[in-house]
């Protein structure tokens, strides 16, 4: 059993220092602007209300739903979340920063003097980490390889009967795609991850910075931040979510038999280039964080809005919120994610397709949308029956695995408005 540190606010201040300079909050504004509410809060002795940490930190209005918008909530258990991370190393046995479970303050917890070890043998918390060698780092690599396997064997498997796939191909999102003489690329949503040092020379960490999604963008990055250049190394290395393999596993057979001299080929994402997206018919698969250049293209004309991080989806129409509840799954408890279903015509008469989900759960559900023609069908009528339109569900999520989804609002898009929005202005 630990013991608390009661009012020692000097130990709370310097603990609370070491964890935001240690990185582990990430580049997340919000979750930091929670820390350093909750840290000022927690000096003065106060355990604010969620209505108030809403207010102040999260710019909500008077009178909001708690019941609809989770936002305190989710990023107190992100907070959490980081501070059990940060302390997780085995045989920690010093003092530690604590987000108690059903309070919003922060406190410093010690051992009971009866656990306590020496000084000298005390565990670091995970900022004190030694180098990690490139040996330990072939793990992760190897991890990489794997998804990327997965993701491969789905594209090559047909799967399915023909008859499912027969009616998956003939429903409207995909019949003006299949109907015209452009080859197809599939875009996998892939996350780009940078080697991060100490010293400059050994690599500790992979780190990822969400507008560096290759090697150009890499470079950009050094020149608008140049003291990162002292300790970031490009690996060249990527990692695909699960969730896109088990989603190309569905959508591939509705693509991969088409005829002639039409073809379907899969790249990721951050490989993607503009002359692309004039050149062949476009079909996203895979998290909203990481469409990387399509990201432009879908939210250009679009009613709705990346949020705070990309585990918010804002209606700019209707006011509403939507946060995924995935990051934070209890085992056995049904959760809510959000998907992005949207098609439209590209810059020469191309067509793209979209299905993005904030959390894997979504991403697979999109899939299933996408193939089912009543689900379609039912988007498209609640966007007017446009050609093109956009769709977001709210998909119930239990386990890591997409139960049910439910159309929440479907909208028309003007596919003139998606390009010219993009047009730079002279």
């Amino acid at each position: 059993m630990r013991g608390f540190l009661g009012d020692r606010s000097d130990i709370l201040e310097g603990e609370a220092q070491r964890f935001r300079a240690s990185g582990l909050l990430g580049r997340s504004t919000p979750l930091i602007a929670l820390f350093d509410y909750l840290l000022v809060a927690s000096l003065e002795g106060r355990a604010p209300k969620e209505d108030e940490i809403a207010f102040a930190v999260f710019n909500r209005e008077p009178g909001f739903d708690r019941g609809q918008d989770s936002v305190v909530r989710v990023y107190a258990h992100r907070l959490r979340r980081s501070l059990e991370a940060a302390y997780a190393e085995p045989g920690l046995d010093g003092v530690r920063l604590e987000l108690p479970r059903g309070e919003y303050r922060l406190q410093v917890a010690a051992p009971e003097p009866e656990t306590s070890a020496p000084e000298e043998s005390v565990a670091r918390p995970r900022w004190w980490k030694q180098p990690v060698s490139m040996r330990m780092l072939a793990p992760i690599v190897l991890l990489v390889g794997v998804a990327s396997a997965a993701g491969s064997w789905a594209v090559l498997s047909h799967g399915g009967q023909d008859g499912e796939v027969a009616a998956g191909r003939a429903n409207s999102l995909w019949s003006p795609l299949l109907a015209n003489d452009l080859p197809t690329l599939v875009v996998v949503g892939d996350y780009f991850l940078i080697g991060e040092s100490d010293d400059g020379v050994e690599v500790n960490r992979l780190v990822r910075e969400f507008d560096v999604n290759g090697s150009a963008d890499l470079e950009r990055h050094f020149l608008s931040h140049p003291d990162s250049m002292a300790h970031y190394m490009d690996m060249d290395l990527r990692y695909l979510p699960t969730s896109s393999a088990l989603a190309l596993g569905r959508v591939m057979p509705v693509l991969g038999r088409m005829g002639g001299t039409r073809g379907t080929s899969v790249i990721l994402a951050s490989d993607l280039t503009p002359a692309m997206l004039k050149s062949s018919n476009i079909v996203y698969v895979g998290l909203i964080s990481g469409m990387g250049l399509l990201r432009q293209s879908a939210f250009a004309a679009s009613r709705f809005a990346v949020g705070s991080d990309f585990d918010e989806i804002v209606d700019t129409r209707g006011g509403h919120r939507y946060i995924s509840q995935a990051a934070m799954p209890q085992e056995g408890n049904a959760y809510s994610d959000y998907g992005l279903l949207s098609t439209f015509q590209g810059p020469e008469g191309n067509m793209i397709v979209i299905m993005a989900g904030t959390r894997d759960t979504a991403v697979q559900e999109m899939s299933e949308m996408a193939t089912r023609s009543d689900a379609v069908e039912q988007a498209r009528k609640g966007a007017g029956g446009k050609p093109a339109f956009e769709a977001l569900y709210e998909v119930a999520g239990m386990d890591k695995t997409n139960v049910t989804g439910k159309l929440l609002i479907a909208s028309a898009i003007d596919s003139v408005q998606v390009w010219s929005a993009q047009r730079p202005s002279h």
